[in-house]
């Protein structure tokens, strides 16, 4: 059996046998080296009651620490720590200990998630972008990165907690503009034009790509964005430059413009000018974060049907 599964099933077992004591536990992680043994991680804590609060909250947001292959019915829902941390004692530390995450780290490691899947280079594989929008990578979707900050906001592991978007009530919005605007307001993540502007760069690029499939079956926009590499804040101007060639080519191919696109297009007209000139310092991870969140949420609350999307 894998070591990460063993570690998994035994501290499982653990919390249920001292669910009602109150047992001062050390946990050691050790290497043997000959005769002499490694301590890599040691944990010493008053449980079960810690290791039983982390269990619950797990079981809670569908995550797990560990993915056991052997599993014969795996929840297809289930997410796992071992995508976003490099090794299994960074997860037991991370979980276990009274560590606190650094907010830019854990960005940095949910942009990781979103390009290769996981951390094991292994098992990564980069992302495509016209399939991220359209739901196809379950494990690194903006959904399963909600769940796992809320799994650290409400474990208090982060030394400054955050969310990305607020729960809102698009209903009472009566165009698109206007739902998209309620979008990015309602976000404490995109706070700056930097961010807001990648959001709605992915908000067009996820618009475009949807648009040209419809138009000719395939997407040379959706082509040219994977083969672009990390979203940062110099590949803003690119992009837009791009989005706006590929919308001329397909008003002049279809014959007819794409209403939710000339509308998004407004709105990054609005905003890329200040993203350009912004002077403050944004990590590429944060920008990649937000591109991906405009992208996801035009699929999740924008898109409509073809024939409610076109316009002459």
């Amino acid at each position: 059996e894998e070591s990460e599964t063993y570690i998994n099933e035994e501290l499982e077992i653990i919390a249920i046998k001292e669910k009602d004591l109150a047992v001062l536990n050390t946990i050691l992680f050790y290497a043997k080296n000959n005769s002499a043994v490694d301590v890599l991680l040691q944990i010493d804590d008053i449980l079960p009651s810690y290791i039983s609060h982390i269990s619950d909250r797990l079981g809670h947001y569908n995550i797990k620490a560990f993915k056991n292959n052997d599993e014969k019915s795996p929840n297809e829902d289930t997410i796992y720590m071992q995508n976003i941390f490099s090794d299994r004692l960074e997860i037991m530390n991370v979980l276990l200990s009274p560590i606190k995450l650094e907010k830019d780290i854990l960005v940095h490691k949910f942009a990781q998630l979103i390009y290769w899947g996981t951390m094991n280079k292994s098992y990564a594989y980069p992302v495509d972008w016209s399939k991220y929008f359209n739901g196809y990578y379950k494990n690194r979707s903006i959904e399963a990165i909600g769940r796992y900050l809320s799994f650290f906001n409400d474990t208090n592991k982060l030394q400054e907690n955050f969310i990305l978007q607020k729960e809102i009530k698009l209903e009472e919005e009566t165009t698109k503009t206007q739902k998209i605007k309620t979008l990015v307001k309602k976000s404490e993540f995109l706070d700056n034009e930097v961010l807001q502007s990648a959001y709605l760069l992915g908000m067009l690029s996820s618009a475009l790509m949807n648009w040209q499939y419809g138009v000719s079956s395939n997407s040379s926009y959706a082509k040219w964005l994977n083969n672009s590499g990390a979203i940062t804040k110099d590949s803003l101007d690119r992009i837009w430059k791009k989005s706006e060639e590929t919308i001329r080519k397909l008003n002049s191919t279809s014959g007819k413009g794409n209403a939710t696109v000339n509308q998004i297009k407004e709105l990054v007209i609005e905003t890329i000018p200040k993203a350009l000139l912004y002077s403050g310092i944004v990590k590429s991870s944060f920008v990649s974060l937000a591109f991906a969140m405009g992208g996801s949420d035009y699929t999740k609350h924008i898109k409509e049907e073809k024939n409610q999307e076109e316009n002459r």
